[in-house]
Formats: C-alpha cells, structure tokens, sequence
C-alpha cells in the first residue's frame, strides 16, 4: 500500500510540469493544451489507489511531430528528472525521481494525452505506446529513510507535502541517445495555506474601548501564510447590539463594505493590508463595527474557503474621547523628557496645559486630538540629533 501511495504522489506530478524550449534541431516538440496553474493542494483522494484512475484534470499535452510520415511509426524515449525543495521534508534541491520512458509505434502527428488517459494498467494513449524502462522502484533517487519520510507525510495528510516541484524532460531519439529533439521544463509551487489571523483595526468584543479608531477611513491589517493563488476578500458590518445576539449575527446582516449587497466579500489583494475605499457606505463616528477576511483557492478536491476571526473596533467621536478620560497624567515622564524644566511651567497647577488629559493612547487638549506615537516621534528625533527644541508656543 505504501508503495502505491507513493506511485500515486509521483503520478500526480510526471507529465505535469511542461514549458517549451525549443531545441537547436529536431523533428518533435511538446505543446500545451492545458494545465491547472490555479490548483495549489494536491490530494490523493483525487485518484483511485487501486487502479490509479483520476478524476481531475490536471493537464493536457501533445506531442507534435514536425516531419510526421504516415508510413513510418515513430519511436523516441522522454527523460525526465524532478527536483523537490520542501521544508516539510527537509529536502533541499533534492531528485527524487529519473528515468525514462519509451514512446514506440507513434502512428499520428500529434500525440494527444493527458492524466486522465493513464493509470496502472495503461501501456499508452491512441496512436502511441508508452512503457517505463526498469521498473519504479530503479527510477526513486531516494534513500530508505527519505523514502519513508516521505510516505509518512503523505499518510498523515493525504496530499504533497508543501514544497515546490521542478519536473524536466527532454526528448531525444530513439537510435541516436545524444540527438534531442526538444527539452522542457515547469517548475508548480504547492503551498496550502494554514493560518489567517487579524491585526487591527480593533479586537474581541469585550472591551471595545482599548479597540477604538479616529480615522473614519482606517487601514485594516492583518496576517496570513504564503499562498500565490489565494483570492482574498474583506466584509465590514455594523455591529449594533441591541439587535446582534453576536458579532457574527452582524456579518450575516447588511455591510457597509461591501456596499453592493450582492457581495459577501469584497475583494482585496492578498499584501495583507487594505485602506477603506471611498466607494463604501461612511463609517460613523461613535459606532461600532465588525470585519472579516476570508481566502479562497483551488485544490485537487475543490474550492477550499478559509475565514479569519471576527474583530470589533469602534470609530471614536470627540465626546466618545472626553467621557472617562485618564486625569491620571500617564505619560508625564514622556513629557518631562521632551520639555525639561519648562514641564512644571506648562503643565504646573498654574501652568497653560493642565487641562492636558488622555484617553487610551490620545490626547485631548483644547477639544484637539493627537495620537500619543507623535510623541514618541518627536522624542526619537531629539536623541537622535535630527530635531531641536527652539522655542515652545501656546496657542
């Protein structure tokens, strides 16, 4: 069984892996007709372990010869090699397969084949057979340790592992070993997602005062694994809890964004950040909202949906900013540090700044708003050397 599961990996990847280079002569050259670029998970439930029948198509190819005789069946032999580097495995540049197989009695002028023409029991495709020299066991490059390495992981989770896959073939002719017709190559990057988590705008639902925004238009943020074929998209719902039992009640409701209702999600680039657009329903200030992610993408299996967690944040008014704010003077030592003795004269019991408060991480002077990270700024520039203190006004 382990064998067959490991014929069954190999077969999901030989003849899958086809770019054209064309060589300086020859008479046959290899076409695309299709392959399935988008498919980043292959799973083994695809093909049949006891006759290695698929049911997926994963690609399409002929072989063209150029100089076709009818009268004539040719013959040429396909050398293949494929490279892996999975971390997974801890293979690094590693061949674990090469051989070559025997195209004979090739009576057409274009070999049309693809994965669904092949299984156990087949010796070719219409017009030509094919047969492996040796047998599988000759063509794995592999130790036994790194044989079973390998099996294990795919018995656990019943796909490739991750990694990328580099498959080249060369076909030469049949009586001049050194005569190449044509050399290809395709290199297919199988890496399945597995975590997608939120950074901000806000956070759980339990305190949504730590979690608050003054920006109407914020920058959501948030991280996600490799994936060179995922689609991502963002929803956005107000999240009103006198008529929300939870903050998925709000999602399923209607969205601010998307602000078509045809739309569950939509759609953003997957660089795992996003500026509110200006095509969306406003957000008010003083309201709560919830924001999703989810990712889509293709497996052997089908199309796999992946949603992140639910994050809450609030769009904070000024009245939201002046209700419980911190009297307790958090970050005096922040501005002892910026202004030295000329901290008492301004924020003294007499001073013109002891109104001065802070909410969270805002401050609130004269009914004006500052992010507390200005601050830290201006201090980074002073003990860097790139800013002075001249002179301190009050407006």
């Amino acid at each position: 069984m382990n064998k067959k599961l490991f014929n069954i990996a190999i077969f999901l990847i030989i003849f899958t892996f086809f770019k054209v280079i064309l060589a300086d002569c020859g008479n046959f050259k290899i076409e695309e007709d299709y392959f399935a670029d988008h498919l980043i998970g292959f799973y083994l439930n695809s093909i049949d372990i006891n006759t290695g029948d698929s049911y997926v198509q994963y690609f399409k190819y002929r072989i063209v010869n150029e100089a076709y005789n009818p009268s004539i069946p040719a013959s040429l032999k396909a050398d293949y090699k494929l490279i892996v580097n999975s971390p997974e495995l801890g293979l690094f540049n590693t061949e674990i397969i090469s051989g070559t197989i025997d195209i004979t009695e090739m009576s057409v002028d274009q070999l049309v084949f693809s994965n669904l023409d092949i299984n156990y029991d087949s010796d070719g495709v219409a017009g030509a057979n094919f047969s492996l020299e040796g047998s599988i066991g000759d063509h794995i490059q592999l130790t036994d340790d790194e044989l079973m390495n390998i099996q294990s992981s795919i018995l656990q989770s019943g796909k490739l592992p991750n990694g990328t896959y580099a498959f080249s073939v060369s076909l030469r002719c049949d009586e001049q070993e050194d005569y190449i017709y044509d050399s290809i190559t395709k290199t297919i990057e199988a890496f399945e997602p597995v975590f997608l988590e939120l950074i901000s705008p806000g956070g759980a639902i339990e305190d949504t005062s730590l979690t608050g925004t003054l920006n109407s238009m914020p920058l959501f943020m948030w991280n996600s694994d490799y994936c060179t074929q995922c689609d991502y998209g963002i929803r956005v719902s107000e999240y009103n809890s006198s008529i929300h039992s939870s903050l998925l009640d709000a999602m399923e409701d209607i969205s601010v964004l998307p602000s078509n209702q045809n739309l569950d999600f939509y759609p953003v680039d997957g660089n795992q950040s996003f500026s509110y657009p200006t095509d969306a329903f406003d957000l008010i200030p003083g309201n709560l909202y919830a924001w999703q992610i989810k990712r889509d993408y293709q497996t052997t299996l089908g199309g796999e949906e992946n949603k992140s967690e639910i994050f809450i944040f609030k769009v904070l008014s000024f009245d939201d900013l002046t209700e419980d704010i911190n009297t307790d003077d958090t970050y005096s030592d922040l501005l002892r540090e910026l202004l030295g003795y000329k901290y008492e004269e301004l924020f003294g019991s007499d001073g013109e700044l002891k109104d001065f408060s802070m909410k969270n991480n805002t401050i609130i002077l004269n009914n004006q708003v500052m992010p507390i990270s200005t601050l830290y700024d201006i201090i980074d520039k002073i003990n860097s050397g790139d800013m002075q203190i001249m002179e301190i006004e009050v407006k």
